[in-house]
C-alpha cells in the first residue's frame, strides 16, 4: 500500500532479492510469509491495519501484533458492556486472542473485533454502528458477511444493502486501478489452502477434496442459518 497504492498487484515473492528497495526488517518478514507466490488474500480494512503498523515499525511483527490484539480486545470490551459481566467474562477467557493473534499473528482477530462491535451495536439497536462493524469485519475477511442476515432481520433490507454498498465502496480505489482487489488470492485460498483443519482433514479422508470443501461450507452455512433462525424468532433477545 505504501509503495504503489495497490497491495493486490504483486505477490510477496516478487520482492525477494530486491535488497536495494526492501528494508531489512521487511525482508525478514517476507521470509516468514506462507505461500509467497500468492497475492494477499486480506481485504482493504486489513490492509489499513497493516499500513498503520508499518508507520510505527516497518517489518516489526510485534508492533502489528500489539495493534491487532488491541483491536480485538476493544471488540470484547464493547460487547461485554452490553451482555453484562456474567456473559462477558467468557469473552475475556477466550484464549484465541493470545494464541492466534499475539503469538501466531493472524489478522482474523481484527475481523472478529468488527463482528463484536456489530453485535454490541445490534443489541443496542444502533443501525449505523452495526453496519459499520459488519463492513469492518467483511473488509478484513469475507466471513463478516455472516452478519448481514441479522442486520436484514432487525433493521430491514435497506441497512443490509447499505452494508453491501459500503463493502463495495472500500474496494473501489483498488478496482479503479485495474486491480482484482484480492480475488486472485482469495480464490487460491478457497481452493488450495489448508490450515488447522482437523474437521476438514477427516472429511477429505472420507471424500474427495472438492466434495469435502462443499460439505465443510455446507456445515458452516447450516450453523449460520440455525443461529439466524433462532434470533429471528426473538430479535430483541440474545
Amino acid at each position: 500500500v505504501r509503495s504503489d497504492g495497490d497491495p493486490y498487484a504483486k505477490a510477496p515473492a516478487e520482492f525477494f532479492g530486491r535488497d536495494e528497495t526492501v528494508p531489512e526488517p521487511v525482508a525478514e518478514a517476507l521470509d516468514q510469509i506462507n505461500h509467497p507466490e500468492v497475492p494477499t488474500v486480506y481485504g482493504p480494512v486489513a490492509q489499513l491495519v497493516f499500513w498503520l503498523g508499518s508507520l510505527v515499525g516497518p517489518g516489526r511483527l510485534w508492533v502489528l501484533k500489539l495493534l491487532m490484539v488491541a483491536l480485538e480486545l476493544s471488540g470484547w470490551w464493547a460487547l461485554s458492556r452490553v451482555v453484562g459481566a456474567r456473559v462477558g467474562v467468557l469473552l475475556w477467557w477466550c484464549p484465541l486472542a493470545i494464541t492466534e493473534v499475539a503469538f501466531a499473528g493472524h489478522v482474523d482477530g481484527v475481523g472478529v473485533a468488527g463482528l463484536a462491535w456489530a453485535a454490541a451495536a445490534w443489541l443496542r439497536g444502533d443501525r449505523i454502528m452495526t453496519t459499520a462493524g459488519a463492513v469492518w469485519a467483511m473488509g478484513v475477511k469475507f466471513f463478516g458477511v455472516i452478519f448481514l442476515p441479522f442486520i436484514f432481520r432487525r433493521f430491514g433490507w435497506r441497512w443490509a444493502a447499505a452494508a453491501g454498498g459500503l463493502f463495495a465502496l472500500i474496494h473501489l480505489p483498488f478496482l479503479l486501478q485495474g486491480s482484482d482487489a484480492g480475488w486472485t488470492g482469495l480464490s487460491a485460498m478457497g481452493t488450495t489452502f489448508e490450515y488447522n483443519s482437523t474437521g476438514y482433514a477427516v472429511l477429505r479422508w472420507m471424500l474427495s477434496a472438492e466434495v469435502a470443501r462443499f460439505v465443510a461450507l455446507g456445515i458452516i452455512l447450516t450453523f449460520a442459518v440455525a443461529a439466524w433462525w433462532r434470533w429471528s424468532r426473538d430479535p430483541d433477545g440474545i
